[in-house]
């Protein structure tokens, strides 16, 4: 019986390819954990502020000092929230460099063992199928693709402007249409930022 001379090769290919798929799945996870908690964070301290305010026990000394504490409040969490923007950011090319590298194995396996195995080399997943004929897509195009997605990056992107109407409007005397005015261009622009196309595809 002959001895299968390709079978270390195919194994490091399956254990590479095995590895950044494993990668990605973890990196995927963080940004969602990181995203779940600020989510939380940002509930629990609108919950407490609201408590606060409707609250007919609060001493007076302290509810006078609640517009202040409202704003701080709301100005923590925005500089917490453009932080988690930025980690998310930092994984979305995380994940994006993984599934290039993903895919690269996938195409060097074919190359590589296509010739013993005609079917392996026509082999192609619908989905690489769909992201070939969207490579030459216009940048314009593929970042309206994302955005539309409302993934956790754009979602982040929209919580921040929300937090930036809520600072501008407790701790200033802006007028509502200037505050919400502000607060979205913050959240168009981030969303914008967030919509960079890290793949080639």
């Amino acid at each position: 019986m002959s001895e299968d001379k390709s079978a270390p090769s195919r194994e490091f290919f399956l254990a590479e390819l095995e590895h950044f798929e494993e990668s990605i799945w973890r990196n995927e996870e963080v940004g969602e954990k990181r995203f779940n908690f600020f989510v939380t964070l940002v509930t629990a301290v609108a919950g407490g502020l609201i408590v606060l305010w409707t609250s007919d026990k609060i001493p007076n000394d302290v509810r006078w000092r609640l517009p202040t504490l409202t704003w701080q409040a709301c100005l923590a969490l925005l500089v917490f929230g453009l932080v988690s923007y930025r980690r998310m950011i930092h994984r979305d090319r995380v994940t994006a460099e993984y599934q290039q590298t993903t895919n690269y194995i996938r195409d060097r396996y074919r190359e590589t063992f296509g010739k013993e195995r005609p079917e392996l080399a026509n082999y192609e997943l619908p989905l690489e199928r769909l992201n070939r004929e969207k490579a030459n897509d216009p940048k314009w195009v593929k970042r309206r693709r994302k955005i539309g997605q409302a993934g956790y990056t754009q979602t982040l992107a929209v919580l921040n402007g929300v937090l930036l109407v809520a600072v501008l409007a407790s701790a200033t005397p802006l007028q509502t249409v200037w505050s919400v005015s502000l607060g979205l261009l913050l959240a168009v622009a981030l969303s914008i930022r967030g919509s960079r196309p890290y793949k080639k595809i």
